[in-house]
């Protein structure tokens, strides 16, 4: 291992750098990476690159989980890091691996990056791959989904990287001294940040349910009316990291706004455990809440932060239950000022993890255009998806609508539109391959003006530096 990295830190400058990480989603909200590259030699030793213990012993490669078994089957996209050629694939193995058993084969695309750079993207979907062998792909390209093929028991992306044949990780730090593979390198999980990523109440026993193992990888049970003939509710938050001693404290408003119950702080995980991903379960039989029907307000705070603030519907037995569409939302597209040269993020950044009422699980599409012509359109359960660097004459304008749905019912969609500049040939406005008299007309009865095309260096102002840009390109382009 000690090899591998040290030769890879030596020729970083002269390869290109990871500026995403291939999952569709987003880092730290509904994937986080769990385990990395192991550094120490010893056997039954681990050390990631900061000398931490997020690792296996003697594991050669990342891995980011997947929130449930149920997300893996709407399907998360996978994509290439790099521009790159296809040399291996394969799709044709089990992808629902619950158990890590060694010699279990995986479903796999191996991309040479070239450089002597390979990336092998590892633990994919059957039947999901959509590149073969001697395929040209681009930064940004989807090639598959995640799941739990191989040598796994959770749905995960797995992401190995090669430099001539030796295994690197691609991340540095204490324990692995050097440059960096990322233009920006994830941050490794603070234990002390807790996050909330997804929540609900149930009146299903959810100690009896979790007695079955296989219960672990899927969903919990969610409603979202509770009838006031059950004898309790069972709400259960899934989170990323929580430190040991952890202490929490659940609040009941009723649906006058006053405050019902306060639990007081107990103990969350008392003793020297702390946990990078994490599911809780609470039982509650208060005396009033199934007396008073109408909108509760629970709240539920971790070490004095408040995780959740959700509405709890209580109905008369017997009340209609009708499904409600999930939550508005709001997107962005990252780089919010983007080059030829930038792939892009379309980002869910809002109602999350309160996204549906009804508990429902989310699924958003994903449908970006490019002057108005439809270029990729895809169903994700992941919080954000990919799109490669886009090139062409003008200032293309790049939008992304996306939909959420809880597979009946679609919520409103939210649009999201950039305007993409630094081509070489941006100042052939018409898109009549020459940078001309047209070009400068336009230019000219657009002046001072915001029009997006006009505005040659997306600046916000059509101004002398965009007729500068096409007087500096006058003739063909190049």
């Amino acid at each position: 291992n000690g090899s591998g990295t040290t030769e890879r830190s030596a020729m970083i400058g002269d390869l290109p750098r990871f500026t995403f990480f291939p999952y569709g989603g987003r880092l730290g909200l509904d994937f986080h990476i769990n385990l990395y590259f192991d550094h120490d030699p010893d056997k039954g030793e681990i050390s990631a690159y900061d000398c931490g213990d997020y690792s296996l012993d003697a594991m050669n490669s990342t891995e980011a989980l997947v929130q449930s078994m149920d997300h893996k089957r709407i399907g998360i996209p996978a994509f290439s890091v790099l521009d790159g050629v296809v040399l291996e694939t394969r799709d044709d193995q089990n992808d629902e691996n619950v158990e890590r058993v060694e010699g279990t084969p995986s479903n796999y695309v191996s991309i040479d990056h070239g450089g002597g750079l390979e990336v092998s993207y590892y633990s994919l979907k059957q039947n999901s791959v959509l590149v073969t062998p001697g395929q040209v792909v681009r930064a940004g390209e989807q090639i598959a989904e995640v799941a739990a093929s191989g040598y796994v028991n959770w749905p995960v992306l797995g992401f190995w990287t090669e430099q001539d044949g030796v295994a690197f990780d691609p991340f540095t730090g204490e324990c692995n001294p050097g440059e960096s593979s990322w233009m920006n390198q994830p941050e490794m999980p603070d234990i002390n940040d807790v996050t909330c990523i997804d929540f609900s109440v149930t009146t299903e026993n959810l100690d009896a349910y979790y007695a079955f193992d296989e219960n672990w990888r899927y969903q919990p049970p969610a409603e979202g009316y509770v009838s006031m003939d059950n004898d309790g509710i069972w709400p259960w938050i899934r989170g990323l990291n929580l430190p040991a001693n952890s202490i929490y404290s659940f609040q009941f408003f009723d649906p006058a706004g006053d405050l019902h119950h306060d639990t007081g702080w107990l103990w969350l995980n008392f003793g020297l455990t702390s946990y990078d991903n994490w599911i809780w379960w609470f039982y509650f039989d208060l005396p009033g809440l199934q007396e008073t029907p109408g909108t509760w307000q629970v709240k539920m705070f971790i070490n004095g932060e408040q995780q959740i603030d959700f509405p709890l519907e209580i109905i008369a037995e017997g009340d209609p239950t009708p499904n409600r569409a999930p939550e508005p939302i709001t997107t962005a597209i990252v780089p919010s000022n983007p080059t030829s040269d930038d792939v892009l993020s379309c980002e869910v950044t809002s109602a999350f993890p309160l996204d549906d009422l009804d508990w429902d699980l989310v699924r958003f599409r994903y449908l970006w255009s490019v002057d108005g012509v439809v270029v990729r359109d895809t169903v994700s359960a992941g919080l954000a998806d990919f799109l490669p660097s886009v090139s062409g004459c003008g200032n293309p304008t790049v939008t992304c609508e996306v939909t959420p749905s809880d597979g009946m019912l679609d919520g409103s969609p939210s649009t999201a539109t950039v305007v993409v500049t630094g081509y070489a040939c941006n100042a052939d406005l018409d898109c009549d391959g020459i940078v001309g008299g047209p070009d400068l007309a336009f230019v000219l009865a657009n002046w001072n003006s915001a029009d997006p095309t006009a505005d040659i260096d997306g600046s916000g102002t059509v101004d002398a530096a965009d007729l500068a840009q096409v007087l500096g390109k006058w003739g063909f382009c190049q």
